[in-house]
């Protein structure tokens, strides 16, 4: 199965991973670029709302799908807590895929991902970026991500300040007779402070994963 189909014709040099990182940080340079020509107009809403970030992040990852064959689905469910209401907790959903392993670095598996998060406010968040894996008595595992992302705002959902949302990733598991993985993970989104202000947002999750 190639994920990579809806966006076909791409050049085979891709599923060697070159670029990833260059593609990760795509929409970090194009939402700096015009965050600065919106600091120049007045504000409203003390927020920066980037159009067609949609569709950049949907081009994001049609460029990233080429990179390699898709080789394992990730389900999470989680909750979030915002730091901008205090006390207030929101539940969601998670969905990832990863590559196959692009290279090997200190016992970590490196490959490339994309993610999907939506809350139950209807707020969702899509990101792509390089994650990782190391496996312990081949049955333990460490994992981390690091991601560059967009967040859509839903009518009356939770304000984090911008479009443009950073998230990294750190969780341990382990496998399940089956086969697949079960781990707990804990992610942290921020935009750096390249928005009007920058709360961020934790999420604890239990996610499954498995091959294909």
């Amino acid at each position: 199965m190639r994920w990579a189909a809806p966006c076909a014709g791409w050049p085979e040099q891709a599923a060697q991973g070159r670029g990833l990182f260059a593609i990760a940080l795509l929409p970090a340079w194009i939402h700096l670029r015009l965050s600065r020509r919106n600091a120049r107009r007045p504000k409203h809403g003390g927020a920066l709302r980037m159009t067609g970030l949609r569709a950049l992040a949907f081009a994001s990852l049609c460029l990233l799908a080429p990179a390699a064959d898709a080789r394992e689905l990730i389900f999470g469910l989680a909750r979030e807590d915002f730091q901008n209401r205090r006390g207030y907790r929101a539940l969601a959903l998670d969905l990832e895929l990863h590559s196959a392993p692009l290279w090997r670095v200190g016992g970590f598996d490196i490959a490339g991902a994309g993610a999907i998060t939506a809350d139950d406010e209807g707020d969702i968040w899509i990101g792509i970026g390089p994650a990782m894996i190391r496996r312990f008595a081949s049955r333990y595992f460490f994992e981390a991500s690091l991601m560059t992302g967009y967040y859509d705002q839903s009518p009356g959902g939770i304000e984090l300040g911008s479009g443009l949302e950073f998230r990294t990733l750190g969780g341990i598991g382990m496998r399940l007779p089956n086969g697949a993985d079960l781990s707990i993970a804990m992610d942290h989104k921020s935009n750096r402070d390249t928005g009007s202000f920058n709360p961020g947002v934790e999420k604890l999750s239990l996610r499954y994963r498995f091959g294909f």
